[in-house]
C-alpha cells in the first residue's frame, strides 16, 4: 500500500483505507495524519470526515472529533450520519443535552431513523440519571410576624448501584434562620429489596 502511495499519492482511497486501517490498530497519530492529508487536498470526501471523526473519537480525543464534525456538516449540512457521530462526541465531552438536541435534528427529517431513536432513548436514560430541583415556600400569618420562608435546592443521581440525593434546607422563621443538610441513599442489594438511609445534620 504504502508503495503506491509513493508513486501514486494522490490515491485517495488507497491512503483512506491505511489511515482505517491504523485506525482499526490503535495508532490514532498516524490514522490523522493521512486522513489529514486526503482532507487537505479534497474536503468534500464524505467517507474520509466520517472515518477521521471516528479516529479521533476511538483515540478518546472527543473535544477533536467535535470539532471536525462541525467542520464537515459544513460541507455536508444535516447529513444524518455525521450528525450521529457529532451527537457521539458531544456525549463524550459531558454534554448528553447538547448530544440530545443534536439527534433530535436527525430524527426530525427521519423520525424511522431506528439507529437515531435508540441512541436518543439511551440518552433519556443518561439524563434521567440526574436531577436538579429547588423548591421555594411562603407562609402567612398576620401583620404581627414576618413571612415564614422555606426553600430546598436538591440534587440526585441515578447509578446501577441504587440513588442518592443531596439535599440543602434552608428555613426563615420568626426572625431566624435555619440550615438543614441531608443525604438520601436508596442503595441496590437484590431484586425487590431497597433499604432506605437517610442522614440529617
Amino acid at each position: 500500500m504504502s508503495f503506491i502511495l509513493t508513486s501514486h499519492p494522490n490515491y485517495h482511497d488507497i491512503r483512506e483505507f491505511l489511515a482505517t486501517t491504523y485506525s482499526w490498530d490503535g495508532e490514532y497519530k498516524k490514522a490523522r495524519k493521512e486522513f489529514d492529508y486526503i482532507l487537505d487536498k479534497d474536503a468534500n470526501r464524505k467517507s474520509t470526515w466520517m472515518a477521521a471523526i471516528k479516529n479521533e473519537l476511538w483515540g478518546d480525543s472527543p473535544y477533536e472529533a467535535l470539532n471536525m464534525a462541525n467542520e464537515a456538516l459544513k460541507k455536508f449540512p444535516e447529513d444524518a450520519e455525521i450528525l450521529y457521530l457529532k451527537a457521539s462526541a458531544q456525549e463524550n465531552t459531558n454534554n448528553p443535552t447538547e448530544a440530545y438536541n443534536t439527534i433530535q435534528i436527525v430524527l426530525n427529517k427521519n423520525p424511522e431513523d431506528q439507529k437515531a431513536k435508540e441512541y436518543k432513548n439511551s440518552l433519556n436514560e443518561k439524563l434521567r440519571r440526574n436531577f436538579i430541583g429547588y423548591k421555594s415556600a411562603l407562609d402567612l400569618y398576620s401583620d404581627t410576624f414576618d413571612p415564614m420562608q422555606y426553600h430546598s435546592l436538591m440534587y440526585s443521581h441515578q447509578t446501577k448501584y441504587g440513588s442518592f440525593t443531596g439535599r440543602i434546607n434552608f428555613n426563615r422563621r420568626f426572625n431566624e434562620n435555619g440550615m438543614q443538610y441531608e443525604i438520601d441513599l436508596y442503595p441496590k442489594f437484590q431484586k425487590g429489596f431497597m433499604p432506605i438511609l437517610i442522614w440529617c445534620f
